[in-house]
């Protein structure tokens, strides 16, 4: 198997696993101190669906602090989409 088809494998079992959760499992707090399970999932997605341009900005408006904007492009993305919607 290559790399390639190993993260290709890896998302579908995270998301047939993810599909799984309950309403209340999504509410949990997970071992990131600040986020919930459902902030996790939009920290996870995010990379995947903000633009470039969009992260340029984020970065100024964080300093260049890369963590703070990923964590409120996160928090902003969690705000706005259920995890049903995340998922897909």
């Amino acid at each position: 198997m290559s790399a390639a088809e190993f993260l290709v494998e890896h998302d579908r079992l995270f998301v047939t696993y993810a599909r799984g959760l309950t309403a209340a499992e999504w509410q949990q707090p997970s071992l990131c101190e600040r986020w919930n399970t459902h902030q996790v999932l939009a920290h996870l997605v995010v990379g995947y669906s903000m633009p470039p341009l969009e992260l340029a900005g984020a970065m100024v408006t964080h300093r260049g602090n890369f963590n703070r904007a990923n964590a409120a492009a996160a928090d902003r993305l969690a705000s706005r989409l259920t995890p049903d919607e995340l998922i897909t």
